[in-house]
């Protein structure tokens, strides 16, 4: 995303790191549309990024002098399969890492999404003592995965899950979490803060870690936190920058390894989409449902009819508008995210490129309200009436700074993975 958006250099995104070998890595562009595969199959994804990315599992003094890891533990927010970008990078993560013979185990570090400590075989040991827990998809592989650790951790460290809103890792909880179950390697994807190095690590450990500081200064919580790993995977290319300066003889090894889609799911997932609304025509499907179902991606025609897709999408007359999207989750009363920020850019975006030479600038929202993050982890029952959504009032504040309301579109739905694609 530093790179010049246009530049047709091989170090592009758009190229993409194809794994031949363990040992030989070619640089490819894609140049047709990639041939549908299983998930977890031995065909190119871009997540063979991520094991390019992780090929120093065992880096460090400490990992060195260790054998092959072959027992590694995700230390993950929740259950691989509920919602969450980290349970979804973690996961695809294991897929790739099962592939190439390591055993699996998951960790639910936080105390809200996970279950009474020990060793869970399958999700049909934690559910009698979870009734509430959401159930993996239908057809959502997991035959990889040989365990669950529960709140192991917070029992070691005497915290009850109250410290730090119950998210946070001590160093020596770790340390015995690895020696009761036998864990060669601990790879954690969280916040930096949620890391406590109360005592060395007697485990080799991997970092997947975000960084929102430009820079790392000495002293503080994160400079102390990021020295608790062997090895560490940022996010960013600049972060990644920021992080090895400041790890200079502390950590041996950090490397820039991103969050990755997994292109061909997508093209999948698409095709099935597409399907799907050709399926909701008005003569196959009532107005009630197809509302439900998609929100508004869709729009009420001069006869009073659902339009599918939105004529956004699909209008001739509206091709060379400029759409603008923002997504993503609107769930606290902090606003993290920078809804608030992202309004007031889309305003002023829109006061100055609208209307210039004949040009359309719309945005299109999308959404997920604290609402519909519970009803996702209470296994889809809606939450009560008097549940108000917590994030930022979105209409509201477009309309505060202005923008007239044919220039949005508003989508709080939470659609199917397909429809998403499509």
């Amino acid at each position: 995303l530093e790179q010049d958006p246009f530049s047709e250099s091989p170090n592009h995104p758009r190229y993409c790191i194809q794994l031949e070998t363990v040992n030989r890595i070619k640089m490819t562009a894609p140049r047709h549309p990639a041939k549908p595969r299983r998930r977890g199959g031995s065909g190119f994804n871009f997540l063979r990024l991520v094991t390019a990315g992780f090929f120093f599992l065992t880096a460090g003094a400490r990992a060195a002098s260790l054998p092959q890891p072959r027992r590694v533990c995700l230390a993950s927010p929740a259950l691989p399969w509920t919602f969450g970008p980290y349970q979804a990078q973690m996961y695809e993560l294991s897929l790739l890492l099962a592939d190439r013979g390591y055993e699996i185990y998951f960790m639910i570090h936080v105390v809200g999404n996970s279950f009474p400590a020990g060793m869970y075989r399958s999700y049909a040991e934690i559910k009698p003592l979870v009734p509430g827990i959401v159930e993996p998809p239908r057809g959502f592989r997991l035959d990889h995965v040989k365990g669950y650790v529960g709140r192991d951790i917070h029992e070691y460290s005497k915290t009850s899950g109250s410290y730090g809103e119950g998210k946070v890792m001590f160093s020596s909880a770790l340390n015995k979490l690895a020696a009761t179950y036998k864990f060669d390697l601990i790879i954690t994807l969280s916040d930096i803060v949620h890391i406590i190095p109360d005592v060395p690590s007697t485990v080799p450990c991997v970092g997947w870690v975000p960084i929102h500081l430009g820079s790392i200064p000495h002293g503080s919580a994160e400079f102390f936190a990021l020295q608790h790993f062997d090895a560490l995977a940022i996010l960013s290319p600049s972060s990644a920058n920021s992080v090895a300066g400041a790890m200079e003889g502390l950590v041996d090894d950090v490397r820039f390894v991103p969050h990755v889609i997994n292109r061909r799911e997508l093209e999948e997932w698409a095709t099935s989409g597409l399907q799907s609304m050709a399926e909701m025509s008005s003569q196959s499907a009532s107005d009630a449902f197809r509302m439900e179902r998609f929100g508004e991606t869709l729009s009420w025609g001069q006869d009073g009819n659902v339009q599918i897709p939105h004529p956004l999408f699909v209008d001739p007359a509206q091709r060379e508008t400029f759409v603008v999207l923002l997504q993503g989750g609107n769930y606290d009363d902090q606003d993290r995210k920078g809804w608030d920020t992202s309004l007031q850019s889309y305003a002023r975006f829109y006061a100055a490129n609208n209307g210039v030479d004949g040009r359309r600038v719309h945005l299109y929202v999308h959404s997920m309200e604290s609402f519909l993050i519970q009803q996702d982890t209470n296994r889809g029952k809606p939450p009560p009436a008097a549940l108000q959504p917590k994030g930022l009032h979105i209409l509201r504040r477009l309309k505060g700074l202005g923008v007239p309301r044919s220039a949005f579109t508003l989508d709080f739905y939470q659609h199917e993975p397909e429809v998403v694609a499509a």
